[in-house]
């Protein structure tokens, strides 16, 4: 569903990876992370875009996680901080990631460059930084 239309044709889109990307468990003493109610953080960077993909392009946003991260907690924790996916494609590994990219069931995959991002081998795997480019490129045609 694009902006509200409710025709069949689905839009290409972008995912972003969640653990240790779109968002970090909460750092700190062992003291203060076990009083506190909040278990994850943001990464303010990561978040704005994945948010201005959602409201200002024809992209759908789905998030990529790992099997073990993915729980009802982070769950609320992002629906609280009122980002709205497509779909969640919860993986065990990055051939995954990578199947998904070259079937088109995901356009382009946002990850941190790292040993990760790396193992995705595939020309649309993208960073924070490429892929704000993509969108200022798109933008202006």
């Amino acid at each position: 569903m694009r902006h509200g239309d409710l025709s069949n044709e689905s839009e290409s889109s972008i995912a972003f990876r969640v653990d240790d990307f779109l968002v970090h468990g909460k750092s700190g003493s062992f003291v203060s992370r076990f009083l506190s109610t909040e278990k994850y953080e943001l990464n303010q960077v990561a978040f704005r875009m994945a948010k201005s993909i959602l409201y200002k392009t024809p992209y759908t946003l789905d998030l990529v996680v790992s099997k073990g991260y993915w729980n009802e907690r982070l769950e609320s924790f992002l629906e609280d901080n009122d980002l709205y996916w497509s779909k969640i494609h919860v993986v065990s590994s990055e051939l995954e990631v990578e199947v998904m990219l070259s079937t088109g069931d995901v356009s382009y995959y946002v990850d941190a460059e790292g040993e990760r991002f790396d193992r995705v081998k595939n020309n649309h795997c993208l960073t924070l930084s490429e892929i704000n480019k993509m969108i200022q490129i798109a933008g202006r045609v």
